[in-house]
């Protein structure tokens, strides 16, 4: 299962870098790229490495957010592609805040960039990308991010949560689980 996994990884691996030299939106072997890495993205949703949803809660706000894990490079590799909606009580935790992008994911969605003790430091709100769309990236602003948190698009928003507050994760193995 394991090996199988790994192949899989390899080829996404490499379907991303095949498309980041293909020139055009139109070339033909592009689109079965990105739907071969799309069919992928699916496969791995079903086997994927994260956790059952853990709760995240605000610290002095009535926001709360069930958030799976990414445990693994499989899990961070898919993300949320693939899936057909969000709840708006769901979300997925990464741990890792580098570079972020939308390609195979169907709705759009805030993101928030978290230090290691769960300060959050910036959020953004990711736009599904329509066909022909090029992908693009997403980086947090504030360079002590370490922890991204992907929620339902205006989900921050609708909670007031701001730059600055705190998030808590009880349970999984966040690195600022309480």
């Amino acid at each position: 299962m394991l090996n199988k996994l790994a192949e899989m990884k390899k080829v996404i691996d490499g379907v991303m870098k095949v498309e980041a030299v293909i020139p055009g939106k139109d070339c033909k072997k592009h689109k079965e790229l990105a739907d071969a890495r799309s069919n992928l993205f699916k496969n791995l949703n079903e086997k994927k490495e994260a956790s059952a949803p853990v709760p995240l809660a605000v610290m002095g706000k009535k926001a709360e957010l069930l958030v799976e894990i990414a445990d693994g490079p499989l899990a961070e590799t898919a993300g949320l592609a693939g899936r057909d909606n969000l709840p708006n009580d769901r979300g997925m935790l990464f741990k890792r805040a580098d570079a972020f992008w939308m390609k195979g994911v169907n709705f759009d969605l805030d993101i928030m960039f978290t230090d290691k003790t769960g300060e959050v430091r910036d959020i953004q709100t990711m736009a599904k990308l329509n066909d022909g769309d090029y992908p693009v990236i997403y980086r947090p602003s504030d360079k002590t991010a370490s922890i991204a948190i992907e929620a339902p698009a205006g989900w921050c928003e609708s909670n007031n949560v701001d730059v600055g507050d705190r998030v808590i994760v009880h349970g999984g193995n966040s690195d600022y689980t309480k």
